[in-house]
């Protein structure tokens, strides 16, 4: 991901490719990231150069696939790529994965695809508690009416609240649009498709193939080509 020069704040190729377009009126996710940049004062030229590097050499219609792979015998490994060579791109996963001792395989099975947001408000800490509770209820209903199917409330020692919530993959837009809609002051901060594991691991891996596993995913997601990674262990998915 690209920093936009403002500490805390990322813009990245996801919101390009997932949204589906470098325009941000055909695009929300992009248009919410522009939005929330401009109001935290991330300077112009910052954004243009982040914007540009996010399409930087890529056809906007690249070809977009997903390689899954088998790590340390159990953990399974989706890796989302965005390419204009797919001999390159598979050629260059096959060398990170043989440094590793993994290998392709087929592990979709040990994942489920879902629409993932979070959301924060950024007045929270100035409102009453009651103005406070109703601002969350109606956020909460909004987003159950528009699709979420999960949410929860994000540890962090920030006062103002974030929430997270999951959808159908085909819901995520929709939802990020009632919430837009809703009440400005909530800030939309990560928005994506996840694959998310199905299953907890039978047994608890070794911190040192915890450590290999962080030290691979961080070897593919610095590929050019690569958008995201996941893998079969909830202890790796990011908030």
């Amino acid at each position: 991901m690209l920093t936009l020069g403002c500490e805390g704040y990322r813009f990245g190729r996801t919101e390009y490719y997932d949204g589906g377009s470098a325009d941000p009126t055909k695009n929300l996710q992009l248009a919410a990231v522009l939005k929330r940049a401009k109001e935290m004062d991330v300077p112009k030229e910052n954004i243009e150069k982040a914007l540009a590097k996010a399409t930087q050499g890529k056809d906007p219609n690249a070809n977009t696939f997903v390689y899954e792979a088998l790590a340390f015998n159990t953990v399974g490994l989706i890796v989302e790529c965005a390419t204009d060579n797919n001999n390159r791109t598979i050629h260059n996963l096959r060398e990170i994965l043989n440094d590793y001792g993994a290998r392709a395989a087929p592990v979709k099975f040990m994942f489920r695809r879902v629409g993932y947001v979070t959301v924060r408000d950024s007045v929270a800490q100035q409102a009453e508690a009651k103005e406070r509770e109703t601002k969350i209820n109606q956020l909460l209903s909004t987003a159950m009416d528009n699709g979420a199917f999960e949410f929860d409330q994000l540890k962090t020692e920030d006062v103002a609240r974030t929430y997270w919530f999951m959808c159908e993959p085909d819901l995520l837009h929709p939802l990020l649009a009632a919430i837009v809609e809703l009440d400005s002051s909530w800030h939309i901060g990560t928005r994506e498709f996840r694959y998310i594991p199905l299953e907890d691991s039978p047994e608890e891996p070794s911190d040192e193939t915890k450590s290999d596993l962080r030290a691979l995913m961080d070897e593919l997601e610095a590929n050019e080509d690569v958008v995201n990674v996941w893998s079969s262990l909830p202890e790796d998915l990011d908030s």
